[in-house]
């Protein structure tokens, strides 16, 4: 039966944020002297650090659970009438999510494949694919929808304002505090899209779950 795995899927990448910013979390302490407003993430997984493995081993795992999350968001998307290109593409950017963070964790900064690439357009482009792919169903996904939308608008904003060339701004004192609001803004609507998908995965059930049962015809002699 397809339903059990397409669920768990998404239960994965419903998981993928909160582990994200929980494996950095547990990483902190053991980095002296980590700013928050300077700092980025990828810095707790450097030999500055007093346990570099522990951010390191998380996002390998972070990029496994991410790259194991693509089953469920094809198969719901699909089965939700998404385009089959828009579906492609969304799964092909958390392709890169999940290749971003394998290798921020195997190839710990400043290894020149720290980051996987060009695994960042992926990425990059992974906050309007989402905001796409739920246009058509944003009724029924309500407040999912606008939250998807919200990260987009929030990501390009952010995004352009790391921007000095563009904006002639110095962000370089407050580059680790905009790096978090990036990657919130980032891998907020993957948990966001998984949550809203493993609904509509369990919406029937529940609904034939409530149906009464017929009643059973008797045949009397």
């Amino acid at each position: 039966m397809r339903h059990p795995f397409v669920s768990a899927s998404l239960r994965l990448g419903i998981c993928v944020p909160f582990i994200y910013f929980g494996i950095q979390l547990l990483a902190i302490p053991f980095y002296p002297g980590f700013n928050i407003l300077v700092n980025s993430a990828s810095d707790l997984g450097t030999a500055h650090s007093l346990k570099a493995w522990i951010f390191n081993l998380g996002a390998i795992v972070t990029g496994l659970i991410t790259l194991a999350s693509v089953y469920g968001f094809y198969q719901s998307l699909r089965s939700s009438g998404t385009n089959v290109l828009l579906t492609a593409l969304v799964c092909l950017s958390l392709i890169c999510y999940g290749s971003s963070s394998l290798a921020a964790g195997l190839f710990p900064m400043p290894h020149p494949y720290h980051g996987a690439g060009p695994a960042q357009l992926g990425i990059i482009l992974g906050p309007a694919l989402f905001a796409a792919a739920f246009w058509k169903r944003r009724r029924e996904s309500g407040w999912v929808f606008w939250c998807l939308a919200a990260c987009f608008a929030l990501f390009a904003v952010v995004l352009v304002f790391m921007r000095p060339a563009v904006t002639g701004v110095n962000t370089d004192p407050i580059m680790g505090l905009l790096q978090r609001i990036l990657a919130i803004a980032g891998f907020a609507p993957l948990g966001l899209a998984a949550y809203d998908l493993l609904k509509q995965q369990i919406k029937p059930l529940q609904l034939g779950a409530r149906k009464p049962a017929q009643p059973r015809s008797s045949v009397q002699i």
